[in-house]
């Protein structure tokens, strides 16, 4: 983790506690909303962008802890980069059932209401991924660009 500047270094671990608070606390005050508001026709999916907030306030915390203890064992990126996965796959699942109600119809409509549209992209991930000569890194950048940025530029 020698990506983050100098000045920073001494509170590294600070900083990762409170981003991962954040989601956290996120998470917490979406799953206390109504799911069933006439208001929102989107609110019955809240549920998809909770779950990314618990997994991924879970995976930033992760991210501390092992730059705290120097925990650098294959298991715990392991378990890292499969928070990541997770997490992004809730956020691309919120993106694709909003995107879905603001586009009923047309091509764009058509793509974003097959569900098998976020399976298909983790699957490609996890490939790409696995096929690289260094599996871990290439996993977090592929499930970054397909369905991190996606899912982001949708919401």
């Amino acid at each position: 983790m020698d990506y983050f500047p100098a000045a920073f270094a001494p509170f590294i671990s600070e900083i990762y506690l409170i981003y991962g608070m954040a989601f956290l606390f996120i998470a917490a005050a979406i799953g206390l909303q109504p799911k069933d508001d006439q208001l929102l026709p989107f609110s019955s999916n809240l549920v998809w962008l909770a779950w990314f907030g618990l997994l991924h306030g879970a995976k930033e915390l992760l991210d501390g802890l092992m730059f705290l203890f120097a925990l650098d064992d294959w298991g715990w990126h392991v378990v890292n980069k499969s928070l990541l996965a997770a997490s992004y796959y809730a956020l691309f699942e919120f993106a694709r059932r909003f995107a879905a109600l603001l586009w009923p119809t047309g091509w764009l409509g058509r793509l974003v209401a097959n569900p098998w549209l976020t399976r298909g992209l983790l699957v490609v991930a996890l490939v790409w991924g696995l096929l690289m000569p260094q599996p871990l890194p290439a996993l977090g950048s592929a499930v970054r660009y397909l369905l991190g940025w996606p899912a982001a530029t949708l919401t």
